[in-house]
């Protein structure tokens, strides 16, 4: 979790609580919110993937079944670029992601998706963190905005949301981010007038 502070035996950390707040809020944030990229995947075009955010809590070895089922995994979050394009079109609350050091304490790989097996090139750790408070914190959990990566665990009362992700470049039920569309929207009206000027010169051409 996050990092420990000054605190009497038993209290949790000033810091685990902010955490904790923090994603109460913005749960409650996007439960009032009307964005339809809370209610379907969201394709980034820079690199053609669909992300999906589940809302349900749950346990990070349940929600990576969950993703798996679906044909996806869960998020491997590996530039800034994609982190924003995440927390701007996908959920500003977090949730697990596919990395884990339980198989080497200390060493944070991807374990989902292409990059499983793979060291960090990208991270968003938060201050203090990833330091397995606890000694059983093995989990990426993503905080909201401004909160940075934090290592969790999997143990009972360890549920949160989650994001997947799909490497599809066609995802059914997928909705194209908002700069994709202002592009599909050029493309067709551009498309419609080549057509108009085809049309035009046949005629001229029976004419």
């Amino acid at each position: 979790m996050f990092s420990k502070s000054h605190r009497t035996a038993g209290d949790p950390p000033a810091s685990v609580t902010s955490f904790v707040l923090a994603i109460m809020a913005a749960t409650l944030a996007a439960t009032t919110a009307t964005s339809p990229a809370s209610a379907a995947k969201v394709v980034w075009a820079n690199n053609g993937h669909a992300y999906e955010y589940v809302g349900a809590g749950t346990d990070w070895a349940s929600a990576q079944a969950d993703a798996l089922s679906k044909g996806g995994y869960l998020v491997t979050i590996t530039s800034a670029d994609e982190q924003a394009f995440i927390y701007d079109n996908v959920t500003k609350t977090g949730g697990w992601g596919g990395s884990s050091d339980a198989e080497t304490e200390g060493v944070w790989k991807w374990v989902t998706g292409p990059e499983a097996g793979t060291a960090f090139g990208y991270s968003n750790w938060a201050a203090g963190e990833p330091n397995n408070y606890g000694g059983y914190e093995d989990y990426l959990l993503i905080g909201p905005p401004g909160y940075g990566w934090n290592d969790s665990g999997s143990r009972v009362g360890d549920s949160y949301a989650y994001v997947i992700e799909y490497d599809e470049l066609s995802t059914p039920g997928a909705v194209p981010e908002p700069a994709t569309w202002a592009m599909l929207i050029l493309g067709f009206g551009l498309l419609g007038a080549a057509m108009r000027r085809s049309r035009s010169i046949v005629r001229r051409a029976f004419a």
